[in-house]
């Protein structure tokens, strides 16, 4: 997740940066995210076993709460089951609040230099244009 989110930024910083090919970069580094928030915390999850392997740990999800009896009221119809499982728990409470804001936060940061590129990225596309055309080929 952090390399993706590391090359949009060293882009984001390069003296020659681009609007439109960073403004793309950070569409594709969402959905990116946007997909891993989906798929990844399976992968997520062998990867931390294996590396709990090599260092020699058990790779168990440890249960640290007592499930509570909750008191349900007079008409009350909805009824939130508490997460029982704590690899559950983890993904629910960690692991997709952490993809959840690293998504809101690209998109409050970036979402002006969005509009900037909406608005302003013919420009770069003139510079472009006018390094192709030769001296001889202008109308003046």
């Amino acid at each position: 997740m952090l390399t993706k989110i590391n090359v949009v930024s060293k882009s984001l910083q390069s003296i020659d940066m681009d609007l439109g090919k960073s403004t793309e970069m950070l569409k594709k580094c969402c959905a990116f995210l946007e997909e891993y928030r989906e798929t990844g915390f399976k992968s997520a999850i062998l990867t931390a076993k294996e590396l709990a392997e090599e260092l020699e740990i058990e790779p168990v999800f440890k249960a640290t709460t007592r499930i509570r009896c909750v008191k349900r009221h007079a008409g009350e119809t909805a009824r939130d089951e508490p997460i029982t499982s704590p690899e559950k728990k983890f993904e629910v409470e960690f692991f997709n609040c952490l993809l959840d804001t690293t998504l809101i936060s690209l998109n409050e940061r970036f979402e002006q230099l969005h509009e900037y590129s909406e608005s302003w990225s013919f420009l770069y596309n003139i510079k472009k244009d006018s390094r192709k055309t030769r001296p001889s080929q202008t109308l003046w």
